[in-house]
């Protein structure tokens, strides 16, 4: 798995090939798409269901009726799947096929059907009785259908489901009067109608009818449970967003005009894990051609099927994302995931910012594919960091406005210096891609600052949790903060330990900036010990306590559950530490390879060059008082 040296807080201006949009009601293709098909499957399912209250007893009949109703849900399935194919969008990929819908749909309400005859007397009262209660449910079974099929057409307007709970609770009300009203007048015949089962349990299994019908159109069981590699050739692609700066022409490509590609699985929930990678980031002639400061293709060292630590650990069970949905980012434009320019910079062909570009191709995949999650986590390491906090407002806003999210940012803390800011943030163009409508964006993207770009997210989502990691003397972040500051000097850049103490002051400063400027209770941060740069594929994320804070997974498995335990944690004994990566003692302390037994290694914080005057030696940092 690759190793991410990023980062370079920035945005601004430049060429572009986008198209830009203003907001929009109306539904995302593939919305509209699977809303008709699950109207058609709840035709379908009533459809099955009259067929069983008209032909109980006739099966040549029934069956007769139920193939008629199939054939309406192929042309159904096929036109919905034909109309969003205009709209550059597979439909047909998104959910289960008609005939694999059919299979499920009809076996779930013959099995319903044949539960409300079972013990029928063969008395006409009984008989009359249980068609009615068919019929009932068939009404039930589209009318969930239905209901589910309004809301995913319009998550905007039905975020909270409101909508959706009163459709529901309307369709099981009139199934319950059909119901009472059928039992009734059996009873006033002197037959008990059913004998064998109540309304409740009817309700029930026509609930769960549809709940099958509702993952098998918004999951996709298209995408394979092992990791896919999802290739993309050089080319522009037409995403028909509508939201405001939503970029509807696409050209992804890494830096170079070299193939973009990413990654998916399929969990065995209804959430979402959305990662972006880090790779480091350039700005000019030196960055870019000289010093290549960033990552610049896509290469095998990205496949997450070559990692097995950390949170690519999907055997752990202190895992919380082990049975969720994953897709995963890739970053090779050297732009924080932002970018919408070409820089020229005098040699290498140029380099191509394209890294929103890229983002936006694989949003467009993530809604095509996991439609409405119950839940979104965003996250990133390093440059990928800033991908998350920046790029999860789509998301949030337009994308999944029904999911609840969490916002997570590993090695990200945007200490940037003002002046390389000033000068080097307008080259990736990102004045054309930072999500301006939320309030206090709106502002210079040569002034913005971290904190405030923290905290105006937090405040716009208040239902929403946004976190940050870091460790104390982060040595990338403390690089790139010197590169920042000697632009012109790449020789002193990789003396990181002459920075790591400012660095850190400025981290914390940031930090607690932030959580004063956030106005509700929904920003934490996390500051380990040591000078490693990013956690998420390291194993020390299940054990390390160095410093007397808790496991990174326990905080944030607090943070998913909204746990009053989820609170801002920073090291106490900050100093640089050893941990064994891989073995029996994975994530534990360490001093040599033999702590690590089982084919571990004993992994040290990177440390500086020499003896250097906040690092007096390994693993002391005494960083001068301020």
């Amino acid at each position: 798995m690759k190793k991410f040296f990023p980062i370079a807080f920035a945005a601004a201006m430049a060429m572009t090939l986008t198209a830009f949009v203003g907001p929009s009601s109306a539904a995302y293709p593939v919305n509209s798409c699977v809303a008709k098909k699950m109207g058609a499957a709840g035709k379908f399912c009533a459809s099955v269901l009259g067929a069983w209250s008209k032909n109980a007893d006739d099966s040549v009949a029934r069956d007769a009726a139920i193939t008629k109703a199939a054939t309406k849900l192929d042309g159904s399935w096929t036109k919905s799947e034909t109309s969003a194919a205009k709209k550059n969008v597979d439909c047909a990929d998104t959910t289960a096929s008609s005939a694999d819908m059919r299979v499920s749909v009809e076996a779930a309400a013959a099995a319903l059907a044949a539960t409300v005859l079972d013990g029928v007397t063969g008395d006409k009262a009984d008989t009359g009785c249980r068609a009615k209660i068919n019929k009932a449910a068939a009404k039930l079974c589209q009318g969930l259908l239905k209901a589910e099929g309004k809301h995913i057409k319009a998550l905007i307007k039905d975020k909270d489901g409101t909508a959706l709970a009163a459709a529901v609770a309307k369709a099981e009300a009139k199934f319950t009067k059909l119901y009472d009203k059928s039992v009734a007048k059996a009873l006033g015949k002197g037959v008990t109608c059913p004998s064998t089962t109540d309304g409740s349990a009817i309700q029930s299994a026509a609930t769960a009818a549809s709940d099958e019908v509702v993952t098998d159109t918004t999951v996709s069981p298209n995408v394979a449970t092992d990791w896919t590699t999802i290739s993309v050739p050089l080319g522009y692609v037409e995403y028909p967003a509508k939201y405001p700066k939503a970029m509807t022409t696409l050209y992804p490509t890494c830096s170079r005009l070299t193939p973009y590609r990413y990654y998916a699985k399929r969990g065995t929930t209804n959430n979402l894990l959305v990662y972006y990678f880090g790779g480091g980031a350039c700005w000019d002639n030196l960055s870019c051609n000289v010093a290549q400061t960033f990552a610049q293709a896509v290469d095998e060292s990205y496949d997450p099927a070559t990692g097995s630590t950390g949170f690519t650990d999907f055997s752990d069970p202190s895992n919380p994302f082990a049975d969720w949905n994953v897709v995963l980012i890739p970053y090779c434009t050297g732009d924080i995931h932002w970018g919408d320019a070409f820089g020229g910079y005098g040699g290498g062909g140029g380099v191509y910012h394209h890294g929103r570009h890229n983002a936006s191709l694989v949003e467009k995949y993530a809604r095509e594919h996991f439609v409405n999650p119950d839940r979104v986590f965003v996250t990133g390491s390093s440059a990928g960091a800033y991908g998350a906090i920046m790029n999860s407002v789509p998301l949030m806003e337009f994308v999944y406005p029904a999911s609840h999210f969490d916002v997570l940012a590993d090695a990200g803390v945007g200490v940037a210096d003002l002046t390389w800011q000033a000068t080097y943030f307008p080259n990736w163009g990102v004045a054309k891609t930072v999500p301006d409508y939320v309030p206090g964006l709106d502002g210079p993207v040569e002034s913005m600052t971290m904190s405030n770009t923290w905290a105006n997210i937090a405040n716009h989502y208040p239902d929403h949790r946004f976190g940050q990691y870091s460790t104390a003397y982060d040595f990338i972040q403390s690089q790139f903060f010197r590169a920042m500051g000697n632009p012109g000097d790449p020789l002193t850049w990789t003396a990181w330990w002459d920075t790591a103490c400012d660095w850190n002051t400025e981290a914390m400063t940031i930090l607690g900036d932030t959580e004063v400027a956030v106005t509700g209770d929904n920003f934490r941060y996390y500051v380990g010990a040591g000078t490693q740069h990013t956690i998420w594929f390291g194993d020390k994320i299940f054990h390390d306590t160095h410093g007397g804070v808790p496991t990174l997974a326990s905080w944030i498995g607090n943070m998913l559950d909204d746990d009053p335990a989820w609170a801002n944690e920073t090291c106490t004994d900050c100093n640089m530490i050893s941990v064994c990566s891989g073995g029996d003692n994975s994530g534990q302390a360490c001093s040599s390879d033999l702590d690590c037994p089982g084919g571990g290694t004993c992994s040290a914080d990177p440390a500086p060059a020499g003896v250097e005057s906040a690092f007096p030696g390994y693993p002391v940092v005494d960083c001068p008082a301020p």
